[in-house]
């Protein structure tokens, strides 16, 4: 995901009405993680 779809989503919950505050930030505490993937 680059980071305007990331900006955007992050945009767009923030919008979503019928959440809790704590729904919210759990939604965007996991956008928010970064994955990485590979070999160690």
């Amino acid at each position: 995901m680059n980071s305007k779809d990331r900006a955007d989503l992050i945009k767009r919950i923030s919008d979503i009405e019928g959440l809790t505050d704590k729904e919210r930030s759990a939604l965007l505490g996991l956008l928010r993680e970064n994955k990485t993937y590979g070999l160690v």
